[in-house]
């Protein structure tokens, strides 16, 4: 039994098409192969690319982690040596004419180094300058701040306002005076080992 046209002509051209399609698809197979490749390495490269920022996120963390530790040990450092410069200098402004000998104890145990021998060796001449005073001298520490810092030493500025300005070395009279106060780390506290009057 024969096929009729028709179907015949329709069977050819669904086999036609078959084999086109099968044609296109090998003439296609290297274009595709190709973008595959590069899809694969570009997935290769974003994987990378975020291992390598997840790295340098992790060590930045880190960093900051310890370094923030570092930091807040510096601060505290400071801190503490503004603190004890404001203690000395308010120390130093406020002697107490009735107890002239206690005075010069007092800011002798807050130096160290060459401020404390200058205070010891000039230690009558300072008694008698405090036990001779009049009124006790006011003064009062009126800002104060790292200048500087290194591993043995912290420059601190004070400015303090006072009655008696001779007392921290200043000869102008201002009653307003700054000075550098150099402190370096005592055995539980800061202690002065110099000091300058800068106004």
């Amino acid at each position: 039994m024969t096929e009729p046209t028709r179907v015949r002509k329709a069977r050819e051209q669904y086999d036609d098409a078959v084999r086109a399609e099968r044609l296109a698809r090998i003439a296609a197979a290297p274009e595709l192969r190709a973008r595959a490749r590069r899809l694969r390495a570009a997935l290769r490269l974003a994987a990378v690319a975020a291992v390598v920022v997840a790295v340098v996120a992790l060590g930045v963390g880190l960093w900051g982690f310890f370094s923030a530790d570092d930091l807040n040990a510096d601060a505290a450092a400071t801190d503490a040596a503004v603190a004890d410069a404001t203690s000395a200098v308010t120390t130093m402004l406020t002697p107490d004419p009735a107890d002239a000998s206690g005075y010069v104890d007092a800011i002798s145990g807050d130096s160290t180094g060459e401020q404390r021998q200058r205070f010891d060796s000039g230690r009558d001449a300072l008694v008698g300058y405090v036990s001779g005073l009049e009124v006790r001298p006011d003064g009062r520490v009126v800002s104060a701040g790292v200048e500087s810092a290194s591993d043995d030493s912290v420059n601190v500025l004070v400015v303090a306002q006072t009655t008696d300005p001779s007392l921290v070395g200043d000869t102008s009279g201002d009653t307003r005076v700054t000075v550098r106060v150099r402190m370096t780390p005592g055995d539980d506290s800061w202690l002065v080992s110099d000091t300058e009057v800068l106004s």
